[in-house]
């Protein structure tokens, strides 16, 4: 916390605001409405084997921003961008496991994917 925190003198120590903590906690939720609402557009135009690679290529990238973030304002940044394609993926894998996975398979593929989420 010394890195992105501000020195608190009553403790001593480097603490990070509850702002900022909600704002990095919160922040991946709010991209993951932009991500649910992007994954439907992009199923429609690519189809669901597509739009979950491009989402996982762009999960790269924006991992890059989180690890490399000189503070934490861009660490927020970065946790709303990695919520876009956690908000896809939410959307898009269930309908296509249940789309590639054998008869047998299907209702124990969704399930798995929605109890590991």
């Amino acid at each position: 916390t010394k890195y992105f925190g501000e020195f608190h003198e009553a403790s001593g120590k480097y603490v990070i605001s509850a702002a900022w903590q909600s704002g990095l906690s919160n922040g991946a939720r709010a991209g993951e409405v932009f991500g649910l609402i992007i994954a439907g557009w992009m199923t429609d135009r690519w189809g669901y084997r597509y739009t979950t690679m491009a989402n996982l290529v762009a999960m790269i990238g924006f991992i890059f921003i989180l690890f490399f973030a000189p503070n934490v304002q861009v660490l927020v940044v970065g946790q709303i961008l990695c919520g876009i394609p956690w908000g896809a993926f939410q959307s898009v894998t269930p309908a296509y496991a249940s789309e590639v996975a054998p008869v047998i398979l299907r209702p124990f593929c969704t399930t798995f994917i929605n109890a590991c989420w």
